[in-house]
């Protein structure tokens, strides 16, 4: 079976990963809430967004506004 995946194109392998990552969090989102279940999601969104291939410039726009956040904070709260 693993060497039927590895056959396929790698945006198809993608694409696959990407809608088995998509129902993982819709099932941890019915979880009961508790720590597992929140990771799961956090995981499971997380590799999403590897998946898709949005990781990267999410992952900069991240750490750009918390730098700017943490700037304004600093020079104009105190």
């Amino acid at each position: 079976m693993y060497a039927k995946f590895m056959a396929l194109p790698f945006v198809t392998r993608r694409v696959l990963i990407a809608i088995a990552l998509f129902f993982l969090t819709f099932i941890s989102v019915h979880l009961p809430k508790n720590g597992f279940s929140e990771t799961l999601c956090i995981g499971s969104l997380f590799a999403l967004l590897w998946a898709v291939g949005i990781l990267v410039p999410v992952l900069k726009i991240t750490f750009f506004v918390l730098r700017w956040v943490l700037r304004y904070h600093v020079l104009f709260k105190y």
